[in-house]
Parts: structure tokens; C-alpha cells; sequence
């Protein structure tokens, strides 16, 4: 509560009347998903519990440019699942105390719908574990909570989801605890479908296929201008900084 407090001081006055009087507890960083660690893990076979319990898949579904999210099946019973892995380094942010919000962004470059809702099919965001956050490998495809989750944001369905635009995941409590425990290091996040975070083989469907596929920009794009991204706002206090700017005035 004493942080809260004083972080409202540092947002709602300090700020706007004096600026000297700013104590640190609003502190940003916004910082951007790895070039080497960002991308998409793939498995396609004809079984789903095979394709969604593999211990490795292969990379890169589309290109290196794309993350692709994506739970299909085909007409010949192929099941292909997708999963979207995003590191951030945040060890900027290594003296945080608290997390007060945080928003994770992604570019979407297109998106498709296949026999499905577009109200119910949906893409969340929870943990990644991948081995080496500068080194996305084909062994990280079950480097996420594969049962039962934790998700740190609530889904966002297909219809919400704007293709060429940015899209928001707004992160919970979980999301910026797992945020402020791995603050010295890399916060790391995996998206996945709805299908695959629920552990729902897709019905067959009734044309070629059923499903829902996401592709969105990674850091291989050229600039920052569509790369992932993760937004956080925090509070690191030091007494004796806050000290010594009250009294400086």
C-alpha cells in the first residue's frame, strides 16, 4: 500500500507540478521480443494427442519473418499445431519491486478462419520455458505448460483480432508476477490457440479443413516498427534517491 501510494504521489502530482519531486515509482520499459528467440514451433501428424503432447516439432511454419499460431485439421485427418514463442529481456527493470501493468503486443499480419467461430476460436498467452531465449530450436515446441495452463491475459477471439494493426493482450496478475520474478533476466511467453491450450482435437470438417491460423510479425522484420513487443510499468524505489530529491526541491 506505502508503494501504491507513493507511486500515485509520483503519477498524479509529481508529474504534472514538479517534476524534482518524483520519487521512481512509475518506472517503463518497453522492450522487444529476441531476433533469434522469437518464432513459431509446428508438428503435423494424423493423431492430435501425438501432435499436441510432442516433445519436439519443427520451426518455423511460415518463414522467419512470421509467427504463425495455428490449430488445423485437414479433410485427410493431418492435425498441424502452431505455438508462438516471444522472449523479452527485461533485466533493465532488475531493482523492480512491484509490477503495476504490463501489455504484451503483437503485429498481425493475416489471419484465417476455417469452419469455425469466429467468437470462440481464440489465441492466449502463458509461459514459455525454451531453452535458450536467444535460440528458438524445434525442441522447444513442448517448452510452454502444454496441460492445463496458466494464462496470463484473457483470449482474444478471432473476430477481435485486426489484421495489419497491433493486438493487445493486457497481462493479469499471474502474467506480471511471472513478469517480476524473472525481472533479472528474460520474461518469456508462448502463444497458442484455444484449441491447443484446451487440449480440443478440432471436428472433422466438412469441406478441407477446420480451424484457426494467426500469422504475426517477429523481430526479423526489418525496424522495430511491427515487432513484438512487451510494455511494463513499474516501481523500483530508493530511499535514497527519493531522499535526496526532496531535498534538492
Amino acid at each position: 500500500p506505502v508503494f501504491l501510494g507513493i507511486h500515485f504521489w509520483d503519477t498524479l502530482f509529481a508529474n504534472n507540478f514538479k517534476p524534482a519531486w518524483n520519487l521512481g515509482f512509475d518506472d517503463v520499459l518497453t522492450t522487444y521480443s529476441d531476433i533469434n528467440g522469437d518464432g513459431d514451433v509446428y508438428k503435423d501428424t494424423y493423431n492430435w494427442d501425438d501432435a499436441h503432447n510432442a516433445d519436439s516439432g519443427t520451426l518455423n511454419f511460415g518463414d522467419i519473418n512470421t509467427i504463425i499460431v495455428a490449430s488445423i485439421r485437414y479433410a485427410s485427418s493431418l492435425r498441424q499445431i502452431s505455438r508462438g514463442f516471444l522472449p523479452f529481456n527485461i533485466s533493465a527493470m532488475a531493482s523492480a519491486n512491484s509490477v503495476i501493468s504490463a501489455q504484451l503486443s503483437i503485429y498481425c499480419k493475416a489471419k484465417y478462419l476455417w469452419e469455425d467461430s469466429g467468437n470462440v476460436a481464440s489465441v492466449g498467452v502463458e509461459k514459455s520455458i525454451q531453452t535458450n531465449p536467444e535460440s528458438l530450436a524445434g525442441g522447444d515446441y513442448s517448452k510452454c505448460i502444454v496441460h492445463s495452463p496458466t494464462e496470463y491475459a484473457s483470449r482474444i477471439v478471432y473476430n477481435s483480432w485486426s489484421a495489419s494493426a497491433y493486438n493487445h493482450f493486457t497481462l493479469n496478475a499471474d502474467g506480471r508476477a511471472h513478469i517480476l520474478a524473472n525481472k533479472a533476466g528474460w520474461a518469456m511467453f508462448s502463444m497458442r490457440t484455444s484449441y491447443d491450450l484446451d487440449d480440443t482435437d478440432p471436428a472433422p470438417p466438412s469441406g478441407s479443413y477446420r480451424g484457426i491460423q494467426i500469422n504475426n510479425a517477429s523481430a526479423n522484420t526489418s525496424g522495430t516498427t511491427n515487432d513484438p513487443y512487451l510494455y511494463v510499468v513499474y516501481t523500483s524505489f530508493n530511499p535514497h534517491l527519493a531522499r535526496r530529491k526532496l531535498m534538492l526541491g
